[in-house]
């Protein structure tokens, strides 16, 4: 049998963040070993993505958001966050 992935992936990094007045496009680099990425704003999972990019839509404008990238391995075993990014929309 395939032995189970339990070594976590690596941490995303470099999180960068195009900014419109009502969207925030997040990307960040491919971790090694991640499956998928689940990407929390202000702590609330808002979404899970296979590649290293998230758009959040039809937001506020004028109003900073606070992001965390996790990934996840194959098994599901989670990595640390990443450090929390902030960002705002324009006016």
């Amino acid at each position: 049998p395939r032995q189970a992935d339990v070594e976590p992936p690596a941490t995303p990094a470099n999180i960068t963040g195009t900014v419109t007045a009502n969207s925030i496009t997040l990307t960040w680099d491919v971790a090694s070993g991640a499956q998928k990425y689940v990407i929390h704003r202000s702590g609330v999972l808002i979404s899970e993505e296979i590649s290293p990019t998230f758009t959040d839509a039809d937001i506020p404008s004028n109003t900073t958001f606070e992001y965390t990238v996790t990934s996840y391995n194959s098994n599901n075993t989670p990595s640390e966050p990443s450090e929390p990014v902030s960002f705002t929309t324009s006016a």
